[in-house]
């Protein structure tokens, strides 16, 4: 699983870096097989549509994670900090693939084993 970052408003500080790789790997390690590649987008947050237009922008981050791999998944999630935000993203994909992973679960629990047998009943008359 590899991990890639960037950021609009220049190079991420070394620390930063460990932290955004350390808490990918934390948080979606289990998914490792899933996932080929994390990519972290940092960049300033979008002022709400509801802010007023004179009001300076606030110093929000907005984090965006891809993922790409079996899973592809698109999070985004704005906080007062860079790390607050990470994390809100990662929780947030680890979610869903949790969910996607029992959905998958159930899936394969309640397939039928031999789908085709009640048609190709059917196509010699046979009767139920």
């Amino acid at each position: 699983m590899k991990v890639e970052l960037r950021s609009e408003q220049g190079p991420l500080g070394l620390e930063q870096r460990m932290y955004a790789e350390r808490a990918a790997q934390l948080t979606l390690g289990r998914f490792g097989p899933r996932i080929s590649q994390i990519s972290i987008s940092v960049g300033p947050g979008g002022a709400s549509l509801a802010s007023d237009p004179d009001e300076p922008p606030a110093d929000d981050r907005q984090v965006v994670v891809r993922l790409d791999g079996k899973c592809r998944l698109l999070v985004l999630e704005t906080d007062r900090t860079f790390e607050s935000a990470l994390v809100r993203a990662l929780d947030r994909a680890r979610r869903y693939l949790e969910r996607d992973t029992a959905r998958l679960a159930v899936r394969r629990r309640t397939a039928p084993r031999h789908a085709g047998a009640g048609l190709a009943a059917i196509a010699r008359g046979a009767a139920y």
